[in-house]
């Protein structure tokens, strides 16, 4: 019988922990990867958060988060120290290749 990738995510997720990593579902993964998502606006939904939320957090506005996320701004390094911070990652994983 085949496994689904829930099943899949689910024994990478528990390996990882038991390693003290974090993991992510494949579905996180193919919008960064595969979507070319904006990498700010997939952790951030990840972890659940609203930009606005993100904004209050970051003291920034709401529009400076939109404009990150739409590609507009690249926000300064300063920012995206914040933003990384907020979203419990390391600054390098928000950045486009």
């Amino acid at each position: 019988m085949a496994r689904t990738d829930d099943a899949v995510d689910a024994e990478t997720m528990q390996r990882a922990q038991a390693r003290d990593e974090e993991s992510f579902p494949s579905s996180f993964v193919e919008r960064l990867l595969l979507s070319g998502e904006n990498p700010v606006r997939v952790r951030r939904e990840y972890r659940g958060l609203s930009a606005s939320e993100l904004a209050r957090r970051v003291s920034v506005s709401n529009a400076h988060i939109a404009a990150i996320e739409s590609g507009a701004s690249t926000g300064s390094a300063q920012t995206l120290r914040r933003i990384a911070d907020a979203l419990d990652t390391a600054i390098d994983t928000l950045v486009l290749s």
